[in-house]
């Protein structure tokens, strides 16, 4: 599924890093990779013929929603994803992005309001790929870390890890440093597509946070 389980990737706790990747798509969108997100804000204006700021704040919190998903889907375009340019005409894409969750909602005192909605990249990926095996319910999914900073490898979405001729194929955070007490992979070679180790393939269920240079 690309909903709850992506949000979760999204707005899991990210780890300890030397400086954070995140990239302004455009005014009011942030693509966070270490988060696994993208995050849109829009501004709704106080109707100043309502009857009273609480009244004006329902009308404002949806103007505020529509100028959030309104920019979070132009700016899509502009993630950087393994095979080129993702679409947000993509029916599957566009049902992903009509039901991205709203992350915040602040009211002004004056009856506006702003409206923060976000999309994990997790969801993105499915998006195009479809949803991802998993190996159980039992226990969380295990992590693997690689560490990719001696290459020149940019977040991307829909990164593969590589090994044995074989692929692997599913949620990618990224970071600028190893998290505290894990033990990471070395990278032995990159694509544009797919960081390779010289290990076995990550569990089916599994997620990988792969630790790149601080300059996105």
């Amino acid at each position: 599924m690309i909903g709850r389980a992506a949000l979760g990737l999204a707005l899991a706790a990210a780890p300890a890093a030397a400086a954070p990747l995140t990239v302004a798509l455009a005014p009011g969108v942030t693509l966070d990779w270490q988060r696994g997100a993208v995050i849109a804000t829009g501004v709704g204006p106080a109707d100043r013929n309502a009857p009273s700021p609480t009244v004006a704040r329902v009308g404002a919190a949806r103007a505020a929603e529509r100028a959030a998903r309104a920019r979070l889907t132009a700016a899509i375009a502009a993630v950087p994803a393994v095979g080129g340019r993702l679409d947000p005409r993509a029916p599957a894409l566009a049902r992903a992005l009509a039901a991205a969750p709203v992350l915040t909602i602040v009211r002004g005192t004056d009856g506006s309001a702003r409206v923060t909605v976000v999309i994990g990249v997790e969801a993105l990926r499915q998006a195009g790929a479809g949803p991802r095996p998993v190996d159980g319910d039992d226990g969380a999914a295990a992590t693997v870390v690689i560490d990719a900073r001696g290459f020149d490898l940019r977040p991307t979405v829909g990164l593969a890890v590589a090994a044995d001729r074989a692929r692997w194929r599913g949620p990618v955070r990224y970071t600028a440093a190893v998290p505290d007490g894990a033990t990471a992979l070395a990278a032995t070679a990159v694509s544009a597509d797919a960081v390779t180790v010289a290990a076995p393939l990550p569990a089916a269920g599994a997620a990988v946070v792969v630790v790149v240079r601080p300059d996105p």
